[in-house]
Formats: structure tokens, sequence, C-alpha cells
């Protein structure tokens, strides 16, 4: 059987995490989401994702954030945006 592919979306805006994650459940994705990094973390760390979409807006500590993320699931690919309204 084979695993199928996840994505941990990482973002402020519930309207936004709930369009992104349609998406990727059209595409067959298992979906997680998070408001915040330290509601992320355990998510990443226990589920493993293969894609995370981290939104610069919750990342209050710039760069501690991303090195935070990256450590629970270090083989994840960690997608940035920029969210500017």
């Amino acid at each position: 059987m084979t695993k199928r592919m996840s994505v941990l979306i990482i973002d402020d805006e519930v309207d936004l995490c709930l369009l992104i994650r349609s998406y990727y459940l059209r595409k067959q994705f298992e979906v997680f989401t998070a408001h915040s990094i330290a509601e992320a973390l355990p998510l990443a760390k226990e589920h493993q994702p293969d894609r995370i979409l981290l939104s610069r807006d919750v990342c209050t500590r710039g760069e501690e954030d991303y090195k935070s993320i990256r450590a629970v699931a270090p083989n994840a690919e960690i997608v940035l945006s920029n969210e500017k309204h």
C-alpha cells in the first residue's frame, strides 16, 4: 500500500487555510492545519509531513520559528509564503 503524501498548512488566516486545504484534499493529500507555530510543532513532529506551507506572518520569531519547524520535521519540503494585504 502506498503512503499518501501529506501537507501541513501553517497560517493564521483561517479562510486561506480552508482554501488551501480543499486544494490538497482534491489532490489526495493527507492535510493538517495549524494557526500558529506553537500549534504546528507537535503536528509536524507527530505526522512528519512531506510538505509544509509556512506563512511568514506566523513566524513571530523569524528564523528561529523556521529552525524549530525544520528540527521536528527534517525531511519536509518547506515552502515559505509572504502574505501582504
